[in-house]
């Protein structure tokens, strides 16, 4: 006979309240199809729906909550086009994670990818270089991001702008200056930039003249969600508990 009581339930799959305290939940239309219990959802075209994050996130909306539903032709429980999906906004919830999460840690709703919807512990940056808006004479060289770390403590989402301002015969110095407008530093072409982002600048079989020179692009994978943080942790992907206040 059992003659203790929990409101703390067991570990459950994604979807799925963590425990008997206090909640709000809303019912909204999906815009679109593929919305997962667990999930996190924004806000749709309309006022009553709702649909997976494909940008950095603005209009959150919660979780999608599970409920009693068939499978699909794949065996998996998911919300489609017009489906009623319930979604938590507060209260605790099992979701599913990208990485690694350590308990009371800010959350991150993934907004980009595969894994839009899921969980992440970080913004997640991913860099892209390019060469300057309007492009620079042909063979003049390349910029090439470091193939390990290509973002560094302290980097910012936004266009950090790397110009030239000094030509020289096989050579040539560029100022590198982050996306709040903020100079970083010089560097010269054949050694390398780490403050924010580090790359090199390879010489081309024509030099470079004063003006010329790349963007690089810090975009952000996922949006940190206002009053979200874990309350359990996980190793790596898999499962975790999210606290919506």
């Amino acid at each position: 006979m059992q003659l203790t009581y929990s409101a703390n339930m067991n570990p459950a799959i994604a979807g799925t309240l963590c425990d008997l305290t206090g909640r709000t939940i809303d019912s909204f239309a999906v815009e679109t199809d593929n919305v997962y219990p667990g999930y996190g959802v924004v806000g749709g075209t309309t006022e009553n729906q709702v649909k997976l994050p494909a940008a950095a996130v603005t209009a959150f909306k919660g979780i999608a909550l599970l409920q009693a539903k068939e499978q699909n032709a794949a065996g998996a429980v998911v919300f489609g086009d017009k489906d009623t999906v319930p979604v938590l906004n507060k209260g605790r919830i099992w979701v599913p994670v990208t990485v690694a999460v350590a308990v009371d840690a800010q959350a991150f709703l993934v907004h980009t990818g595969a894994t839009a919807g899921k969980f992440a512990a970080s913004a997640g940056l991913s860099a892209a270089a390019a060469a300057k808006s309007g492009g620079n004479a042909a063979n003049t060289g390349a910029l090439t991001l470091d193939a390990t770390t290509p973002i560094l403590t302290g980097a910012k989402v936004g266009v950090y702008t790397v110009r030239c301002i000094a030509a020289a015969s096989n050579s040539g110095t560029f100022r590198v200056i982050d996306p709040d407008g903020f100079v970083l530093g010089d560097v010269a072409v054949g050694a390398t930039f780490a403050n924010d982002i580090k790359f090199a600048i390879a010489d081309g079989t024509q030099d470079f003249i004063v003006g010329e020179g790349f963007d690089i692009t810090i975009s952000s994978t996922a949006t940190a969600i206002a009053g979200a943080k874990f309350k359990t942790s996980t190793t790596g992907a898999g499962i975790a508990v999210v606290e919506l206040n």
